[in-house]
């Protein structure tokens, strides 16, 4: 849990997100004075929670960690506050001896990681490790030594399990294992095993088909609108017309276009001139990834292209609430709130995503967006869609 500072920086940026509607003065907060979470600052405020917690001196804390991190990775993630790959935020994990569900909450809240995966023995010999309070060391060598588990992940109908995840996740709760039959229970259900996140890939391939079925009908009725026109001045046309509309329909829109709507005009960029900046145009669609993610092409260590969290949140938004639809007498607030809740509870949460964080600046810039929509005066600002692209023009 968030506790002092990072709670009035959090609720700050969620009013703000809130009741930023002026889109100037919402731009230079963006670009001047926004409170993005900074893991260092995250870190030494576990340190603090860990230390009263374990009965420790924030000194002793602090040594323990170096001796397990090195003091070198202490002094980058610590001090500096540079970024923290997932495996190390893990390892950060095992030094501060977390339970599983607050290294869970750390990775997805603190570090916007994706949560722990029981589908991924990695994940699970990692959770298993963190209740055993193993050393890192100790589920590095158990993850080494069922290496072999790494495979593509199963089709569910014909293992004939419903819900693989699920299973597993329960299977793995309602025993209370010895070492010896924790890796029982690996080698029982190793054909469950895959680090492929199925969930948050069936979820994106489905809006992605949804879009592209909405794309067509609007070429089909544009066509027809342009048919009974041409029909009115000119009887011979019709035919022409007719064999444009039927090549359209069964050609497939391409991956250009889609990911040219999604991106909504943000840029993919490697190198931004602020933190800001970055977190609002990494990992955008580009077309050779979203071929990557349909096709599941493995890269040259056998890893399928997982979708990213962005791809789902922007796919997400085209279909849903861009212009939200009120009649009169509608709780705009009760609606809004359903949006978010929609939003966390049924794409992000059950894709092993973290919810939406208003210190990061590309979840406050979708919040603000939708906001906008239900709230703005100004038509212009009614459409989720159309803001960001607007944002997106003037900060890059």
């Amino acid at each position: 849990m968030e506790t002092g500072g990072n709670v009035n920086k959090t609720e700050t940026e969620m009013r703000r997100s809130y009741e930023s509607y002026n889109f100037d003065e919402t731009l230079e907060h963006l670009l001047k004075d926004f409170e993005i979470r900074k893991t260092g600052e995250e870190l030494k405020k576990i340190i603090e929670e860990k230390a009263m917690k374990l009965n420790k001196s924030v000194a002793e804390l602090e040594q323990q960690m170096k001796k397990v991190l090195g003091p070198a990775n202490f002094l980058n993630w610590v001090e500096k506050g540079k970024p923290i790959s997932r495996v190390s935020a893990i390892k950060i994990a095992y030094a501060l001896q977390m339970e599983d569900e607050e290294a869970d909450e750390f990775l997805t809240s603190r570090c916007w990681h994706e949560s722990f995966y029981y589908r991924d023995y990695r994940d699970v010999i990692y959770l298993y490790g963190l209740v055993s309070h193993w050393s890192f060391e100790q589920a590095e060598a158990l993850i080494k030594k069922y290496a072999w588990l790494d495979n593509p992940n199963p089709d569910p109908v014909a293992a004939g399990v419903n819900n693989l995840t699920e299973t597993l996740k329960d299977e793995y709760y309602k025993a209370f294992f010895t070492d010896e039959e924790f890796e029982k229970y690996l080698n029982d259900n190793w054909r469950l095993f895959g680090s492929f996140r199925m969930k948050a890939y069936e979820v994106f391939i489905a809006m992605i088909e949804e879009l592209k079925k909405r794309w067509k009908l609007d070429k089909k009725l544009d066509n027809e609108i342009g048919r009974e026109a041409l029909r009115e001045k000119e009887g011979g046309i019709e035919r022409i017309v007719n064999a444009d509309y039927y090549k359209y329909e069964h050609d497939d829109v391409s991956d250009e276009k889609i990911c040219k709507e999604i991106a909504m005009g943000i840029p993919n960029l490697y190198k931004c001139k602020s933190d800001v900046l970055k977190a609002i145009s990494g990992n955008i669609p580009i077309r050779s990834t979203l071929s990557e993610i349909r096709e599941k092409t493995r890269d040259k260590k056998g890893r399928i292209e997982q979708v990213p969290r962005k791809y789902l949140i922007l796919a997400w938004l085209l279909l849903n609430d861009a212009e939200p639809l009120l009649d009169e007498g509608d709780d705009k607030e009760a609606k809004f709130t359903e949006c978010l809740a929609n939003l966390n509870e049924h794409l992000l949460k059950p894709c092993g995503f973290h919810l939406l964080d208003y210190r990061n600046p590309f979840d406050w810039l979708v919040v603000n967006a939708l906001r906008s929509s239900y709230y703005s005066v100004d038509e212009e600002e009614n459409d989720a869609i159309l803001r960001i692209r607007k944002f997106a023009k003037a900060l890059f």
